[in-house]
């Protein structure tokens, strides 16, 4: 067949010289089509016309020329398409239509409320739209939102005015509070978002719009909805169990966008392990999706420790945490273009897909510049006590003058107030001569330290001889000069009448119950130092009443007891460590439960989180944490950060010597250098280099600091 010529005899008979385009025994096979570039070639010899970059395909007698170049097509991809013209097929300018299936493919785009349709075929865009519209084709109505109980009727389930399905709720830069407008009718949480489809944006991409949990309840939980959340600060949100900043969990299908977000301070503050968590973000359900684009995750913290950032419930759902600022917001395309700043790793627990770290992609509210060159602006005074300044905003009252920029803010006191934030009067004090230590509480040497925080428990644990006589207030700061602390230098009695003691036996120097607040040293190179003269541990905390007690730039030297030789921790105390150094400290029982040379923890609800802090050469005879125990009988929560603490926020810390624990201590288990690089280094923080090792006599230098035992002409 095809034009074969039939050869040769009965028995070996032969089919040759087939048509063009064919092959085979009997000519029976169509060959593969070949592209010509002569237009009368019509493929039924298989070479077929296809051009301007045409892919040729099929066989002879079917052939088709397709994936031209862009601007042409036809069936040989010599005409121009839909959407393009002139000699060279360009693209023509984009066509407004109000058919929502137009993508712009063939240059009708859907474009509507007042939109410009803008661009040429293949990309078109649809901007400048009227007020109260955004989008990609203008199609999305905004709801402008100024109040929270605004926010809450456009939103939250129980919301009287809630915004139609595809809209936006654009909120105005600000703070939104329950104590300030109506909120969600679950007392423990802000907003309930069911059975929606709708997105929250901030007027500005900075996050400068702010859902604040106050410390009382979980900011958002989201549940059988699709939900768009940009740009906005999820700040001190509180969850029973839950994550504090956002719970997200499916009956049906949810899913969740977040871009250019930001959570800070949020906390899981109950639960069980492996069952609740999550201190910014708990997702479950199989059914639940969770995208993140550039957002930064700060001090959030999961009371059972199973992800103090983000929590997966049994792995169910799907998170991915994107290394790119998405263009798919309902900000400016501009951000595709921009590489994120990569922060620090985040705290997870469960499957978290993609790269699961702090991502930035604008310089946020308090800061001004473009990534990744962001400038502090100068801070602000605010009267919210959970402003910490990190973002510019400080919380500074009673006529101070606030100074410094976002992350490091300071409260300049008028007359008759002090403490950090100027935060407490001087009223109490009963003449003039009181005034001035009244208004700073400044000691200066032991006696006024222990007068000033050792409140003791007294008719408790046989305890006597424990109680200052001008106790500090709760939420007040001690302010101590640089300096030696110790007991033995007063009066008759080798141990003082100035420390707390045990039943005459040496027990604690300062035995500090049921108050908080702040004791710190005037400076922060931590040469304020509590000497325990290897007789005594330097502090026991009892309880500070679900608040913090912040202990900065203290160093703690020779401490000695049973355990917990520089400090005890204990029953639902919550202790704050700044930059402080715990060295030569010493637990001398060998029980099985003792131990923690430096620092001993017992109680599930005490908790420790310890910033940019030094341990060296402390010891426990037990073997059991020669720096830190966390009493496995009862933990408590322990946490090392690898980032410095206020004032601080943006160093680098050096990372330092790997402790000796016993028990369970969340984040690195090191020392941190926040401010100066140590013995044996120079630089500065955190690039610290190690120096030339020198000879020593003497055998206990092993070369930490540099000195090494060499002897003998070595």
């Amino acid at each position: 067949i095809n034009g074969g010529d039939v050869g040769g005899t009965t028995g070996s008979c032969t089919c040759t010289s087939c048509n063009n385009g064919f092959s085979g025994s009997h000519c029976q096979e169509p060959n593969d089509c070949q592209a010509t570039s002569s237009s009368s070639d019509d493929g039924f010899d298989g070479n077929f016309y296809c051009i301007n970059g045409g892919n040729i395909g099929g066989v002879t007698g079917s052939c088709s020329c397709t994936s031209c170049n862009t601007g042409f097509g036809g069936s040989n991809c010599a005409v121009c398409a839909a959407g393009y013209s002139g000699s060279d097929c360009s693209a023509d300018p984009c066509q407004a239509t109000s058919i929502s299936t137009d993508d712009g493919s063939n240059g009708n785009y859907y474009c509507i409320n007042g939109g410009d349709v803008g661009g040429t075929t293949g990309s078109c865009i649809c901007t400048s739209c009227d007020y109260g519209y955004k989008g990609e084709n203008c199609q999305s109505q905004e709801v402008h939102i100024s109040g929270m109980t605004e926010l809450y009727n456009a939103v939250s389930h129980g919301g009287n005015d809630k915004i139609s399905d595809g809209n936006v709720a654009m909120l105005a830069a600000g703070v939104y509070k329950c104590l300030e407008g109506e909120c969600s009718a679950s007392s423990d949480r802000m907003l309930d978002l069911h059975s929606q489809e709708v997105a929250m944006q901030c007027a500005n991409d900075d996050a400068s719009c702010v859902l604040d949990g106050e410390n009382t309840r979980t900011v958002m939980f989201v549940n059988e909805a699709y939900v768009d959340i940009i740009a906005i600060t999820f700040k001190d949100g509180n969850g029973y169990g839950n994550g504090g900043g956002l719970h997200i969990t499916s009956h049906a299908e949810t899913a969740v966008n977040l871009f250019f977000c930001v959570f800070s301070n949020c906390r899981q503050t109950w639960g069980y392990v492996n069952i609740d968590g999550g201190g910014a973000i708990q997702v479950s359900g199989s059914n639940s999706y969770l995208n993140i684009y550039g957002t930064s995750f700060f001090w959030n913290k999961a009371a059972t420790g199973d992800g103090n950032d983000i929590y997966n419930y049994n792995s169910d759902a799907t998170i991915i945490i994107h290394d790119s600022c998405d263009s798919r917001t309902l900000s400016s395309d501009y951000y595709s273009s921009i590489t994120p700043i990569q922060g620090s790793a985040l705290d997870t627990h469960g499957t978290v897909g993609g790269t699961p770290n702090s991502f930035q992609c604008v310089c946020y509210h308090g800061y001004s510049g473009t990534v990744p060159n962001c400038v502090g602006d100068p801070c602000q005074r605010t009267s919210s006590p959970t402003d910490d300044g990190t973002f510019g905003n400080f919380y500074c009252i009673n006529e101070g003058i606030v100074g410094g920029t976002s992350g490091s803010c300071t409260c300049s006191c008028s007359t008759g107030y002090y403490g950090l934030n100027c935060q407490t009067s001087s009223a109490s004090c009963t003449n003039d001569e009181e005034i001035d230590e009244c208004e700073q509480h400044s000691v200066v040497e032991m006696t006024g330290l222990f007068n000033k925080v050792s409140t003791g428990q007294t008719a408790v644990d046989n305890y006597v001889d424990l109680d200052g006589d001008s106790v500090m207030g709760v939420g007040d700061t001690v302010v101590m000069a640089v300096g030696d602390y110790t007991c033995s230098h007063i009066g008759s009695d080798p141990y003082g009448h100035n420390c707390a003691k045990y039943e005459g036996n040496i027990a604690t120097m300062l035995s500090i119950y049921y108050i908080y607040g702040e004791i710190k040293c005037i400076n922060d190179n931590s040469n304020c130092i509590l000497n325990g003269e290897e007789t005594r541990r330097m502090m026991k905390v009892t309880s500070t009443r679900n608040e913090k007690l912040i202990i900065r730039a203290i160093t703690f030297k020779d401490g000695k007891a049973g355990l917990g030789g520089g400090a005890h921790l204990s029953s639902y105390a919550k202790v704050d460590l700044h930059i402080c150094i715990f060295t030569n400290c010493r637990a001398s029982d060998s029980g099985t439960y003792y131990g923690g040379g430096a620092i001993f923890v017992v109680s599930g609800a005490t908790t420790v989180d310890v910033y940019g802090t030094i341990f060296t050469w402390n010891t426990a005879n037990s073997g059991n944490g020669d720096d830190i125990l966390n009493d496995p009988n009862e933990l408590g929560t322990i946490t090392i950060y690898n980032i410095c603490p206020f004032n601080y926020s943006s160093t680098s810390p050096f990372r330092g010597y790997a402790l000796d624990t016993y028990g369970e201590i969340e984040g690195p288990v090191y020392s941190f250098h926040c401010l100066v690089c140590p013995t044996g280094y120079s630089g500065t923080v955190p690039d610290c280099a190690a120096d030339p090792c020198q000879a020593s006599s003497n055998s206990a230098d092993l070369g930490l600091d540099g000195n090494f035992y060499c002897i003998n002409g070595g």
